[in-house]
């Protein structure tokens, strides 16, 4: 399994943090990888995504996840791919931390494929998670 992971403080309410999480429509306002995702919020619910690659930014795939998780200002997590050959599992977790939130945003990959993410590519999208986490604070601030 690889695990590509950030975490971070957020100087908002996890219930602010959540709102803008489950608000699938303004995902391309402030998310640098995932330019859209449709679908209805709750476990068992398929989305639509549309993602840039974060090692090839003209690169745009769609794919439709499965939410596995959604635990109302807690939890929130989709999973997609071919079992056993590549598979992500996309999540999101937060925490009350003293005057805002803990947020780990991250994905867990498996499947044979998994294997053969080239060091250098899980360089980038270690960064463009990083990326996507700040962009959310800067949402939340209304900077973005």
């Amino acid at each position: 399994m690889i695990e590509i992971r950030d975490e971070r403080i957020l100087s908002h309410s996890p219930s602010d943090v959540w709102n803008a999480l489950i608000a699938f429509e303004h995902y391309g306002r402030w998310n640098p990888q995932i330019h859209s995702l449709k679908g209805r919020g709750a476990v068992h619910e398929t989305l639509q995504a549309t993602v840039v690659a974060p090692f090839f930014k003209s690169l745009t795939f769609s794919f439709r996840p499965t939410i596995t998780v959604w635990e109302s200002e807690q939890a929130l997590a989709w999973t997609g791919g071919v079992k056993g050959v590549l598979f992500g599992r996309h999540y999101w977790k937060l925490k009350p931390y003293k005057n805002g939130t803990k947020l780990v945003h991250g994905e867990q990959f498996t499947g044979c494929l998994s294997y053969c993410i080239p060091s250098s590519l899980q360089v980038k999208m270690q960064q463009a998670y990083e990326q996507a986490s700040v962009s959310l604070e800067q949402y939340l601030n209304g900077t973005s």
